[in-house]
């Protein structure tokens, strides 16, 4: 699914990030932006550790049983593209070796208390929480940003942000804030994207926000993205908390 988020990004129809989170109603709303429908939404994207669970076991759950699914794991919701019958048998195996080497890496430290300890602070306990606070760089790689409708070009320059950030984010990151160079170029690897990213600095449209925190600032402010989007898209406070009950 990732290559067809890089192939169509942010078009409504065809990026799986867009459908398997939104509801048609709402992608083809003229004020979408593609961020969360209120405040409240903003704040489960760090804490709701369940859904997030649930949608990657769901996931390779799924895959391994031979059932296209998209990012939610449990539908899906690319109306007029599925994978081909070898791709999804090739998905089918590779998930299933997956999960192979899951249960026996964790089979073999419940042998030794200590590898048990290690495997719990090493890597599950890491690999469960690290999906939440990744949200506060990833959720605006392409909010307010252009949104393609039927028929309009898919443009890397005007539908993906970068930011400049600090060298420890940069880092962990593999340099995947300079997101929308990543898009235009993805067989760039990543320590030149840097450097990608200063031949296109005058043609990006969305990289004059510099660090993720003024990004999240312009997110939930007062008439920031999430104002903006209700009051283009003709909807109250109370009509986007009503997703919520």
């Amino acid at each position: 699914m990732h290559k067809q988020h890089h192939t169509y990004t942010n078009d409504i129809h065809r990026d799986p990030e867009l459908t398997s989170f939104w509801d048609r109603e709402e992608l083809e709303n003229k004020g979408f932006r593609k961020v969360a429908a209120n405040r409240w939404e903003y704040v489960l994207e760090f804490i709701d550790l369940a859904s997030v669970m649930k949608s990657h076991l769901m996931r390779i759950i799924n895959s391994s049983r031979g059932i296209p699914v998209d990012y939610t794991g449990t539908k899906w919701s690319l109306e007029n593209w599925r994978y081909g019958d070898e791709v999804m048998r090739d998905l089918q195996v590779t998930a299933q070796f997956q999960i192979g080497v899951y249960l026996i890496i964790l089979a073999l430290p419940m042998l030794a208390e200590k590898g048990m300890k290690e495997l719990l602070f090493y890597w599950l306990i890491p690999a469960i929480l690290g999906f939440i606070p990744i949200n506060f760089v990833r959720n605006a790689e392409h909010a307010d940003c252009f949104i393609s409708k039927q028929g309009d070009e898919i443009n890397c320059l005007r539908n993906t942000r970068s930011c400049r950030s600090n060298f420890i984010v940069r880092h962990l990151m593999w340099n995947m804030n300079f997101h929308a160079e990543h898009h235009l170029y993805p067989m760039v690897p990543f320590y030149n994207l840097p450097k990608l990213s200063d031949l296109l600095e005058e043609s990006l449209e969305h990289n004059d926000i510099k660090h993720f925190l003024n990004v999240n600032w312009e997110y939930v402010k007062r008439d920031g993205w999430i104002d903006q989007q209700n009051k283009e898209s003709g909807r109250t406070a109370d009509d986007s908390n009503k997703k919520l009950l």
